[in-house]
């Protein structure tokens, strides 16, 4: 999703390791560059931004702002995950930086050791006439 928010389409690439070098190279082109018309422009289509926004952004001197704009319209600012954070974890999915979205995406959709609080679930279960107990507690 970043990638077609960044009009970087992954049909047009052999493999994920092609598509993400792309996708960083237009993160590092808004860093070096966080005005270019170009890549503002194929994005403000993507997030349907308004012409007000649109000139904002090309007068911008830091990407900060566009980031956090694509970082709402993905939903990633819900979970924490940043742009750059993303992207460097495409880049190397065994890395540091995948393994924690993995375990943000993992917490969020409840599939974690964790809930949101960060306590263990405590595993429940029914007993014979259908009361509700903790799994491998006793009876009684």
């Amino acid at each position: 999703q970043l990638g077609k928010a960044l009009g970087v389409e992954r049909s047009r690439y052999d493999d994920f390791a092609e598509f993400s070098a792309a996708v960083k190279d237009t993160v590092r082109q808004l860093t070096a560059t966080p005005g270019g018309k170009r890549v503002i422009d194929a994005i403000a289509v993507q997030l349907k931004l308004n012409p007000e926004t649109i000139a904002l952004l090309k007068e911008q001197k830091s990407p900060e702002m566009l980031f956090r704009l694509l970082e709402k319209h993905l939903g990633l600012d819900q979970l924490g995950i940043s742009v750059e954070s993303l992207v460097t974890a495409a880049q190397d999915p065994k890395g540091a930086e995948a393994q924690a979205i993995i375990e943000i995406l993992l917490r969020d959709s409840g599939s974690a050791n964790e809930d949101r609080a960060g306590r263990a679930p405590v595993p429940v279960t029914t007993d014979e006439v259908g009361l509700y107990r903790v799994a491998g507690g006793r009876k009684g």
